[in-house]
């Protein structure tokens, strides 16, 4: 059919017709009925062509990159959230840009810095980062959402998270393959969910604390890998949980902070692991022993690691001394990319 005849058999003009054609003016939803009756094709296949087509034009705009854009791309360490399995690997920087936008579920550039700006100013930090690793913590901060919107958790409850936490303690001397699974879903039952979300490289970081609208959430990095360290830092953010702010978002690093939360949360994992009383008796006894260390573990009911890392960050002992005492942990579970 020529574009004249098509033109008179919709009652158009022939210049309307070719401006249609051109894709300079679009199939309305009238005109897709109207190309339903002459055409025979129903007025849905038009309506989907026509958007689809809109959609393309958009994407293809998207993708004229303006230098700020270009060197957004270029600041990211791309390659270390490939090797992490955060991010498909991608060559054109074009292609970067679209993954770490879905990546990120943001529309922008300046949606994402503006989501960030908002993250890092809610997150305590004690020691100025480079600007490579703050969109390193941004990319595990934004992982952890990832994960923690595939977890379903009952309502929050302070008592039973309380209660959780105690049965926490209970585990330290099992391997994370024992208790990961079990301390995750007691946690969950409580309402809070549990990440293990690995560090990423010369990141610095040991676990973070935020809630996420009503659902609070523990992201740890197994980032020490040794009994003492996990446990302080599990009971350290469950302390944000029952105690701190909700609209905070705690990070903690290598940095040595003098916050009053930190203060607390520090206090709090602490006396839970070890109780004051109990530890008061053993610095009293001074017997810094294999032996004595193990039977002193095994009457509060932890695992000797715990006690010798105490000791350790107290100066009571040398941290050279009995670190076969510790268990490490090797994780299996990463980061795992998504489509």
């Amino acid at each position: 059919m020529s574009q004249a005849e098509l033109s008179l058999r919709l009652g158009r003009t022939q210049k309307n017709l070719s401006e249609i054609i051109s894709g300079k003016a679009q199939i309305t939803a009238e005109l897709a009925l109207e190309l339903e009756h002459v055409l025979g094709a129903p007025a849905s296949f038009w309506n989907n062509r026509e958007a689809r087509y809109r959609e393309a034009l958009v994407r293809n705009k998207r993708y004229e990159l303006s230098q700020a854009d270009i060197e957004w791309v270029k600041a990211f360490p791309y390659r270390v959230l490939v090797n992490s399995g955060l991010l498909p690997a991608a060559k054109a920087t074009e292609a970067k840009y679209e993954q770490l936008l879905r990546f990120f579920g943001v529309a922008d550039r300046e949606a994402f810095n503006a989501w960030q700006a908002s993250a890092v100013a809610r997150y305590r930090r004690s020691l100025a980062t480079k600007p490579q690793t703050d969109l390193l913590i941004a990319a595990w901060l934004r992982e952890g959402e990832r994960q923690a919107t595939e977890i379903r958790s009952g309502m929050y409850s302070a008592a039973e998270f309380e209660s959780a936490i105690r049965y926490a303690r209970t585990l330290t001397c099992m391997s994370p393959d024992e208790f990961l699974p079990l301390l995750k879903s007691r946690f969950q039952q409580a309402g809070v969910v549990l990440l293990l979300v690995p560090e990423l490289p010369a990141m610095g970081v040991s676990g973070a604390t935020r809630w996420l609208g009503q659902k609070p959430v523990i992201q740890v990095t197994f980032r020490y890998k040794t009994t003492d360290q996990f446990w302080f830092t599990m009971f350290h953010e469950s302390c944000h949980i029952l105690r701190h702010p909700k609209r905070a978002v705690f990070l903690e690093t290598n940095a040595q902070s003098h916050d009053a939360t930190e203060a607390e949360a520090n206090r709090f994992a602490a006396d839970l692991l070890i109780p004051p009383s109990a530890y008061d008796q053993l610095i009293g006894r001074r017997a810094f022993t294999r032996q004595a260390i193990g039977e002193f573990a095994t009457g509060i009911g932890v695992c000797p690691g715990i006690v010798v890392g105490r000791l350790q960050r107290d100066g009571q002992i040398s941290y050279s001394h009995f670190n076969d005492l510790k268990v490490k942990f090797q994780p299996s579970n990463r980061p795992r990319p998504k489509p």
